[in-house]
């Protein structure tokens, strides 16, 4: 009996990735496809649901073309998506009949504040860990930051920082994470990596064996002596 084996699928904001690994979790092959935004109206995001399902098929047949097994020889798939992202399907055909509506999405913003306003966040939060956001955590976050009201202060830390950013990433542009590292006024030592031709889930992507070795570096050499005083 042939070895079994593993497909792990990231259906992402920008792209839908799929990786077999064989049972010592090596990859065997990849494959990825990028996915369409659309953008009806100012602060609306929305993907085409079909889109997302056609893509998650293709990119799971293609991994175990590659590798030339047969599907039979996947014990487990393990899935991540975009979790806040919505859509609307139809019971009886199994269509969806709207396009989905993206997490970055702000059309409900102000439901939300209504909500806040009504003294309902406090019950969100306890049911849910999460804070009341028209979409999702990580958008409402990048929101206080732009606004120059962040969630924490970087100059308060004062460990050695590493921040690494993929060439890709429009969830987290270049200029976000060149921003934070000025703002590390504090710490021991810091460095910021730009990891090529990768997107916001480089980790899954061809390029995460750079990742790896260059957080290990980071975390394997010895601290920069620290600069001699001025004369």
């Amino acid at each position: 009996m042939a070895d079994p084996l593993i497909l792990a699928l990231d259906q992402g904001t920008t792209s839908t990735r799929a990786i077999l690994f064989d049972a010592k979790g090596r990859a065997l092959a990849e494959a990825g496809r990028p996915l369409e935004q659309f953008y009806p109206a100012d602060g609306w995001v929305e993907h085409a649901a079909d889109a997302i399902f056609q893509a998650s098929v293709e990119v799971l047949r293609e991994v175990v073309q590659k590798a030339a097994r047969p599907m039979a020889d996947v014990a487990a798939i393990g899935i991540t998506n975009q979790r806040e992202t919505v859509v609307i399907w139809d019971k009886a055909s199994g269509k969806p009949i709207h396009r989905a509506i993206v997490w970055q999405d702000r059309r409900t913003a102000d439901m939300c504040r209504t909500l806040k306003r009504a003294g309902h966040e406090p019950t969100v939060t306890a049911k849910t860990g999460l804070l009341r956001a028209p979409n999702g955590v990580l958008q409402d976050l990048r929101n206080y930051w732009s606004a120059g009201k962040p969630y924490y202060d970087p100059a308060r830390i004062t460990a050695p920082t590493l921040i690494t950013h993929a060439e890709w990433d429009t969830d987290t542009p270049l200029h976000m994470a060149q921003q934070l590292f000025g703002l590390l006024i504090n710490a021991a030592w810091k460095r910021l990596v730009e990891i090529g031709e990768g997107t916001h889930t480089v980790i899954m992507e061809k390029n995460r064996a750079q990742l790896f070795s260059e957080v290990q570096l980071f975390l394997e050499e010895p601290d920069p002596a620290p600069p001699a005083p001025a004369k």
